[in-house]
């Protein structure tokens, strides 16, 4: 649409209906290519669903592209965080399942929650 504009106010200016170069480009050179990137093989993601973790070290909705094992610690003191990693595809009817009490989504959510509050993350 934007092009048919521009070309009708060349027509209307009298150059023939070519459009001008914008100032400070050259007439002849073309735009830059651009490259889609490639795909490569899709893997899945995960999401964490549990609580934050104190300290910065999880958030709520952190998106990975595989399993974290920078968490590995973390998974060894509170087993219930690695649970509550799920797969993208899982999270729309786990987030429904975090608020039916007796789920075992909500179990392991509020398991972490005691667990931080047991004071397990500052026992070395």
């Amino acid at each position: 649409m934007q092009e048919t504009i521009e070309a009708n106010a060349a027509i209307a200016a009298g150059n023939g209906g070519k459009r001008k170069a914008p100032k400070g480009t050259a007439k002849n050179n073309p735009p830059a290519k651009t490259t889609k990137p490639r795909r490569t093989k899709q893997t899945n993601a995960y999401m964490y669903l549990g609580p934050n973790i104190p300290g910065g070290l999880l958030f709520t909705g952190t998106i990975c592209r595989e399993m974290p094992t920078h968490l590995d610690d973390l998974f060894k003191k509170i087993p219930e965080v690695k649970a509550l990693f799920l797969e993208c595809k899982a999270i729309p009817q786990a987030k429904k399942d975090l608020a039916v009490q007796g789920s075992e989504a909500h179990r392991l959510y509020h398991a972490i929650i005691a667990r931080i509050k047991e004071g397990v993350l500052k026992n070395g």
